[in-house]
């Protein structure tokens, strides 16, 4: 009973309430307890719960003004609030997770307007590292919320945090600290990277390779011959996964370490596929990061990259002539032309696919007189790019409206008959239902009930999804997604929005993935 009445005692003093004040009245307990009451609720959240939650949201704000001890203890219950948010997009119901991300967005928002430095450091120094009277939640999302600061005085606790043996906290830090342009942040994820094999949250690998994606090494740094090892190593495993690691993150090598190695994987590549081995991906990769770096389109030929290099190393100024486009699959879809040989094409089925469209040079009517729709669109683009296949490719469809559906249960070698059974099988799944665009991911990449991929089972490195407009998650679960599963799976994503309407999900996920994003409208 004793310890009852000091937790009853604790709770005004965490919050900054004095004793003359009903706890009841003050907005940083009504929050507190909607959170709570947010974290233990099954159902999803009604207009009017979300109405009821921005007054409080509004009136946190004006209590955080009384003072210092107010705002930090604002701060603690919105942190609070943005940890029970990312628990609930955890949550295996679709608007169960749309309402933890809308949680975590409306308490980053009220959060982003109280933060400055010195609230930056007493997050990092009083709740991030400091387990007593702060629950693991909350210190991840003190995590999480630094993210967006680079003040010097925060990032000695994210480096604490990042070793914790909480894996939550950890996990956190980890992702705090992606981008950071300091020595120990890049050995904390260059050490991730070397450990990629082993049984590592993907989530953590797939933070230390968008680290290394957003900075660009100067030279003479100590970390550079360490990560020049790595992508060495990396660019000539003949896992693909691991080739295309290594390409990714050479981008954070200075131009004269990455371009040698490039080169070479490119030499090594290609004599792979000669040997019949499925390299098209791995090549594109190549190709692609030589592109970005070169400013030229020389396509997968080691021939003409090395007689560029040869030329900038003798300081010439010319560059060679961009004679050659590059050598990716003929096959078109909607003008994207995937570098890959193992390609599955997710397509929208959803209702609003029986919206007439006319595209420049193309009848308004279709057979019988009817309008020519969006789906009728996609059904003649799928017919020309099977017909286009390499045939040393292998594809699969997926459709998705209310569910997904998998045309195959393994990935098909191309031929005119399984290209024709495809179209067949595609023709038949008419437009219905809603845009339920995560499930067709999920399922062209054999996640299981329990979030699991079998990656001995995966043979897809290529995803293109085509939809029509909004979806019914939205954009909010992409990051996360691709944070779990991009690291693991190496996907790249293509996205292909046909008419006006969107909601940045395709942008998201090619973005996210290296992939490309079109716009096709009538």
């Amino acid at each position: 009973m004793k310890s009852r009445v000091g937790s009853l005692i604790l709770v005004p003093l965490l919050l900054g309430l004095s004793f003359d004040k009903p706890a009841t009245d003050d907005p940083l307990v009504k929050l507190d307890r909607f959170g709570r009451r947010f974290a233990d609720r099954v159902r999803v959240m009604s207009a009017d719960d979300w109405e009821d939650a921005e007054q409080l949201f509004v009136d946190l704000r004006g209590a955080a003004r009384e003072g210092r001890a107010r705002r930090e203890a604002a701060a603690r219950v919105l942190l609070d609030v943005y940890g029970f948010g990312v628990n609930a997009t955890n949550d295996s119901n679709s608007d169960r997770i749309a309402d933890g991300f809308r949680m975590t967005n409306r308490a980053s928002k009220e959060l982003s307007f109280l933060i400055d430095a010195r609230l930056s450091e007493w997050i990092a120094r009083e709740v991030v590292v400091v387990a007593a009277d702060n629950p693991v939640d909350r210190r991840a999302a003190g995590a999480l919320i630094l993210r967006a600061r680079r003040e010097p005085s925060v990032l000695p606790s994210l480096l604490v945090a990042s070793r914790s043996e909480e894996a939550v906290l950890r996990g956190a830090a980890i992702e705090a600290l992606v981008g950071w342009p300091d020595e120990l942040a890049h050995r904390l994820h260059l050490g991730l990277l070397r450990e990629a094999k082993a049984k590592l949250p993907p989530q953590w690998i797939g933070a230390s390779r968008t680290h290394f994606r957003r900075l660009r090494l100067k030279e003479g740094q100590d970390i550079n011959s360490e990560l020049e090892a790595l992508v060495r190593e990396t660019l000539k495993d003949t896992d693909w996964r691991r080739a295309t690691l290594g390409a990714e993150i050479s981008w954070a090598l200075p131009d004269g370490m990455a371009v040698p190695l490039l080169l070479s994987a490119m030499e090594t590549w290609t004599k792979r596929a000669l040997e019949g081995q499925p390299v098209r991906r791995v090549l594109g990769d190549v190709t692609r990061e030589l592109e970005q770096r070169s400013g030229l389109k020389l396509g997968p030929h080691p021939d003409r990259w090395l007689a560029w290099w040869s030329n900038v190393r003798a300081g010439k100024t010319n560059p060679l002539p961009d004679a050659n486009p590059p050598d990716r699959t003929q096959a078109a879809f909607f003008g994207l032309r995937p570098s890959s040989d193992r390609v599955v094409l997710i397509l929208d089925r959803s209702g609003s696919m029986d919206v007439p469209f006319t595209p420049k040079g193309r009848s308004s009517t279709g057979k019988k007189g009817r309008p020519w729709t969006r789906h009728d669109e996609v059904l003649s683009q799928l017919k020309s790019y099977l017909s286009g296949l390499s045939p040393q490719g292998r594809f699969n469809l997926v459709v998705f409206g209310d569910q997904a559906r998998v045309w195959r249960s393994k990935m098909q070698a191309t031929s005119e008959s399984q290209a024709r059974a495809g179209q067949t099988w595609a023709q038949r799944q008419g437009p219905k239902g809603g845009t339920h665009l995560r499930l067709g991911i999920q399922a062209a990449l054999g996640i299981d009930r329990d979030g699991e991929v079998d990656l001995d089972d995966l043979e897809v490195d290529t995803l293109v999804v085509l939809c029509d407009g909004k979806t019914a998650s939205g954009a909010d679960w992409v990051t996360p997604f691709l944070r779990r599963y991009r690291a693991q799976t190496g996907i790249v994503v293509h996205g292909v929005q046909i008419g006006a309407a969107g909601d940045g999900t395709l942008e998201a996920l090619a973005e996210g993935t290296g992939g490309e994003f079109v716009r096709v409208e009538d």
